[in-house]
């Protein structure tokens, strides 16, 4: 057995210093934007949670208050939680297409 730096417990106990990585070029392939309907439907469902927590609990504690909101409350909040979904949707785009033109180089 030697006892130098070819000893088995080296090669055993310690990480190599390059690590193999089974990645191909179909791992690196960018959707190609098929699950719009998808995102649409994510972009909805966050804008309506996001306008709950930052319009409709707001305005609640408002009314709590005593102060009369009326029945504009309810439509408010729909239309914040469109504005909201709308941002995402773009924000997402936005991410999509950073990222295909980083990956193309």
């Amino acid at each position: 057995m030697p006892k130098g730096w070819d000893r088995a417990s080296f090669e055993v106990n310690t990480r190599p210093v390059r690590v193999e990585r089974d990645v191909t070029r179909a791992d690196l392939i960018v959707p190609g934007g098929g699950d719009r309907l998808l995102t649409i439907g994510a972009s909805l469902a966050c804008g309506l949670g996001v306008s709950l927590l930052y319009v409709f609990w707001p305005l609640m504690l408002i009314a709590f208050l005593g102060v009369d909101l009326g029945g504009w409350m309810l439509p408010v909040v729909l239309v914040a939680a469109l504005a909201f979904a709308a941002a995402l949707y773009v924000w997402e785009l936005r991410n999509r297409r950073d990222v295909a033109e980083e990956l193309r180089g």
